[in-house]
Parts: C-alpha cells; sequence; structure tokens
C-alpha cells in the first residue's frame, strides 16, 4: 500500500524497489493510492478499502495448508 501523493515515502523510491524485486523474480503485491498522503488508513475515503485491502490479503495469505511460494 503506498500513498502515491506521500511526502514521507516518495513513490519513485518504491518504484525503485518494485524494480528490483522483479530483476530478482521475487512475487510481490502492491496496491497504490492515487492522491493519498502517508497516513491514508486514517482517512474515510481510502481507510476502508485499505483496511478491507490487508485481511483480504491475510485470509488469502495465512490459511493452513496454503503452499508457500518460492
Amino acid at each position: 500500500m503506498h500513498g502515491m501523493a506521500d511526502d514521507n515515502v516518495l513513490f519513485t523510491h518504491s518504484t525503485a524497489l518494485f524494480k528490483s524485486l522483479q530483476d530478482l523474480r521475487k512475487p510481490f503485491e502492491v496496491m497504490p493510492y492515487p492522491g493519498s498522503k502517508h497516513a491514508l488508513m486514517r482517512f474515510p475515503n481510502t481507510g476502508p478499502h485499505g483496511y478491507d485491502t490487508v485481511a483480504r490479503f491475510f485470509a488469502r495469505t495465512l490459511q493452513e495448508n496454503t503452499p508457500c511460494r518460492p
């Protein structure tokens, strides 16, 4: 999750990380929030979506008998 208008953690730095992970063929997931700043989970427009996204990620990836990805 990344607020694209974050002035603490710049989106360009995150995209550099994305590129490195891709080059290493490492799986990753990202949810960009256009116009959102650093504390996007505290705002009524992005917070509920953010919490739902985290809950779905945990439900999907922390299930028992879920095979680990390399």
